[in-house]
């Protein structure tokens, strides 16, 4: 649904599933779409360049979250927000 915004399927995955869960690393965002792990680590790793998440290692596993200094933070809990009034208003 938001793929148009967010520019990728895959994407809109990572946001989505790190919004709902606060954190979460590759193979279990991976796991919960039902995806591969490439393309959702390849989107972890654009959105973690771009600020917008920051990662730290558990481990040996790289564990995702959102940047708490990203600007627009609050912004994106919004739309998240809105487009769950969305989803329901068009179910």
């Amino acid at each position: 649904m938001l793929e148009e915004l967010f520019g990728s399927k895959n994407r809109e995955r990572v946001l989505q599933y790190i919004l709902a869960n606060n954190q979460g690393y590759a193979k279990e965002i991976a796991d919960f779409y039902e995806s591969s792990v490439d393309p959702i680590q390849k989107q972890l790793e654009r959105l973690e360049l771009g600020s917008i998440l920051v990662s730290q290692t558990v481990g040996r596993t790289r564990l995702f979250m959102f940047n708490p200094r990203y600007a627009f933070k609050d912004t994106t809990k919004s739309t998240r927000v809105l487009c769950s009034c969305w989803n329901r208003t068009t179910d």
